[in-house]
């Protein structure tokens, strides 16, 4: 997926592409036994909450990219700035 918006064949493509995948799973499972099939499906909702755990962190590194493209090659460039900061009261 880039920055321009998809074609109405891409999305069908894709949708049929996810629905072939979708009935393979299910015709994978359904040759399973119980034992196998809680395996399984305890592995995919591993992986699920794995890549939920590093999407902010895909997302920075995109956005990071990004902005280095944006940027000319000579120019001096920080990608990660941490610091701490005392605040202190008059």
């Amino acid at each position: 997926m880039g920055l321009r918006p998809e074609a109405a064949e891409d999305i069908a493509e894709r949708k049929r592409i996810e629905t072939e995948k979708r009935e393979a799973e299910e015709a994978m499972l359904a040759e399973m036994t119980s034992r196998e099939k809680k395996r399984y499906l305890a592995e995919q909702k591993r992986k699920e909450q794995i890549e939920a755990d590093l999407a902010p962190e895909k997302l920075l590194h995109d956005e990071m990219l990004q902005t280095k493209a944006k940027v000319d090659a000579q120019t001096v460039m920080f990608e990660r700035l941490r610091g701490f900061v005392t605040l202190e009261e008059d």
